[in-house]
């Protein structure tokens, strides 16, 4: 028998909110808000939780539930389509005149949504080249679909479409509208596409942070137009479902459709700026529109004041999104404070900070490195090489060259001039950035380290997720092994976490970045290359980092740290380089030169060499 202790543990343990990609499971306050509805409505209306009300509820809000999780996806990748209602209209009617002049209802179903399909692609063409606000470039498509729905039709509606098309509203299977089945379906597989497969994955981490994704390897652009063609192709099946049902095409069709849509997603916990939002929340969304305008029906509310109304639900949607976003911030900080105040990291012994084996083979070798931005060199004539358990440190001054350097030796940009080899010989001319992860270069940057708003387990997976079955975006995510993966992989290095699913955003500085850090730690690794790890970080999250930086030394990495921080340089460098202007001044051994050289030597003054013996100046 349980003891009632133990049944208490179990249920907080059960009731304990949980992790989840995305955020919050549900949204407990919308599902009592459309339950109120449903008994404020009832109450001045008995008819209204009738089974035939009911049923037509969920008829009218099909094509918005279809819609909304493609929406969704669209606002969790930091995107958003404004231009669906006139989408909606334009894909209609082309795809009710072919099915007209075609009198076949397959060929006029297929044509409708490859429009759909055409018309997201353009879409997402147009936010990728013109590189402006996805507002605007929807917004303005929104006029432009609209209007070339009304030159189509001359403001006239398509009729006399074939007679299969009235399956479409009269269909019923086990009793249920064949509309509401297909709704579900649909809905249903974008939420599995969302939360479990590794493109869902992906569509968090870009609307957490885009340049983060970026510099993992995954192709932001192609991603974000692939969600676009998605949002066209869900928008078509939309408009067939619609105007099969009305049994005939409107260049007024989707009027309203996006203010609808987007009303329902905020709603439904979808963040305006990115990143969190969960299909649970969006259905009730759904819903909770759907039983309000079927409400104000019943009630016999004016179509003016439901517009109006359904305004205000908007901004009382937007308004809490950003209350929600404080309070995730105020949380965040909190969480921060806490950890820092009840985990000492402690300060790390110098001593653990010497090489603990020889430096091996070159395992990459720059030589005569030139790079120009229109008529400013940033780097005129760079070589250096890195071995296999030494630490190098690359240090300048603002605009000696550093951050250049490092985007060309990780694959960002290309040089203008010179040549980058790895061991054996391989040159890394023409490859990317995720090209030469696979070779074993790994980029740990200071201001594109994680996606704050997912787990150590899913940023350390990022661009190397792994599946449990399928194929590119498609494949599902194995969350499991991600997890495991991630104990071992920080454990090795020192760090345990509490929960390895807990937004990163909510650690400690140094834990944030020693995530970052151990995402370069994988069995292949040949060079890691650290830009500025310790900047900002205090003394004891300052030694966790030098901490691992030298444990991957010593397991073989050959690791480049760029930093600032000369006292850190004297703590951990086996191997000293200085840029000045864009040229190397000074390489050579840690020991053979000062802190205050290098402060010298970072400012562009010579210093006396050769030193036969390094002055003891409080290194």
């Amino acid at each position: 028998m349980i003891s009632l202790t133990s049944r208490g543990t179990l249920l907080a343990a059960w009731w304990r909110p949980r992790n989840h990609i995305g955020g919050a499971t549900g949204r407990a306050g919308l599902i009592a808000l459309a339950a109120a509805l449903v008994v404020l409505f009832s109450v001045i209306n008995p008819n209204f939780t009738g089974t035939g009300n009911l049923s037509t509820i969920l008829v009218n809000v099909s094509g918005t539930l279809v819609a909304a999780i493609a929406m969704a996806r669209l606002l969790i990748a930091g995107q958003i389509d404004l231009s669906i209602g006139g989408m909606m209209a334009l894909v209609a009617v082309s795809g009710a005149w072919v099915m007209r002049a075609t009198d076949n209802f397959l060929v006029g179903a297929v044509a409708t949504i490859a429009f759909g399909l055409l018309l997201g692609l353009v879409n997402g063409l147009l936010v990728r080249i013109l590189k402006i606000s996805p507002i605007i470039v929807t917004l303005a498509l929104l006029g432009v679909y609209s209007g070339l729905a009304f030159v189509i039709t001359q403001s006239r509606p398509i009729f006399e479409l074939p007679s299969e098309i009235e399956l479409v509203g009269r269909l019923r299977v086990a009793g249920i509208p064949v509309v509401i089945l297909v709704a579900g379906v649909v809905f249903l597989l974008g939420a599995i596409a969302l939360t479990r497969t590794v493109g869902g994955v992906r569509s968090y981490a870009i609307g957490g942070d885009a340049r983060a994704a970026s510099a993992l390897g995954i192709d932001v652009p192609r991603h974000l137009t692939y969600l676009y063609v998605y949002m066209g192709g869900s928008v078509g099946l939309v408009a067939l479902l619609t105007f099969g049902r009305l049994g005939s095409a409107s260049p007024n069709l989707g009027v309203g459709l996006e203010i609808a849509v987007i009303t329902a997603v905020i709603l439904g916990g979808v963040g305006f700026a990115g990143g969190t939002g969960r299909p649970l929340g969006v259905f009730f969304g759904v819903i909770t529109i759907g039983i309000l305008n079927a409400g104000l029906i019943f009630v016999g509310i004016s179509d003016y004041w439901q517009t109006v109304i359904g305004g205000a639900v908007l901004l009382l949607a937007l308004g809490a999104d950003q209350l929600n976003e404080l309070r995730r911030a105020r949380s965040r900080r909190a969480g921060q404070e806490r950890v820092d105040g009840a985990r000492d990291e402690g300060l790390v012994d110098p001593e653990a900070l010497v090489a603990h084996v020889e430096p091996g083979e070159v395992a990459l070798s720059a030589q005569n490195l030139r790079k120009s931005y229109g008529a400013v060199t940033a780097v005129s004539d760079v070589s250096l090489q890195l071995r296999a358990g030494q630490v190098t440190c690359l240090l300048g001054d603002n605009g000696a060259g550093k951050s250049t350097v490092i985007k060309m030796l990780s694959g960002l940009v290309s040089p203008d001039g010179g040549s980058i080899e790895l061991a054996g010989s391989q040159s890394t001319d023409g490859l990317d950035s995720l090209e030469l992860r696979e070779r074993g270069v790994e980029t740990v940057y200071q201001d594109l380290a994680v996606a704050p708003n997912l787990g150590a387990a899913y940023n350390l997976a990022l661009g190397r997720e792994p599946r449990k079955f399928g194929r590119g975006s498609l494949a599902f995510f194995d969350r499991q092994t991600a997890i495991a993966d991630a104990s071992t992989r920080l454990s090795s290095l020192g760090i345990v976490l509490d929960d390895y699913l807990a937004p990163v955003a909510s650690l400690s500085g140094g834990q944030r970045q020693c995530v970052a850090i151990a995402r370069s730690d994988v069995a292949d690794v040949k060079v890691v290359i650290l830009d500025e790890p310790t900047a900002a970080l205090g003394v004891r999250q300052r030694s966790l980092v030098l901490r691992l930086a030298r444990t991957l030394a010593d397991r073989g990495a050959a690791v480049l740290m760029i930093t600032h921080d000369v006292e850190s340089v004297g703590l951990i460098a086996d191997r000293v380089v200085v840029l000045n202007l864009g040229r190397v001044s000074f390489d050579d051994d840690a020991g053979s030169v000062s802190t205050r050289d290098l402060i010298h030597l970072m400012a562009g003054l010579e210093i006396e060499r050769p030193r036969e013996a390094v002055i003891d100046d409080g290194r």
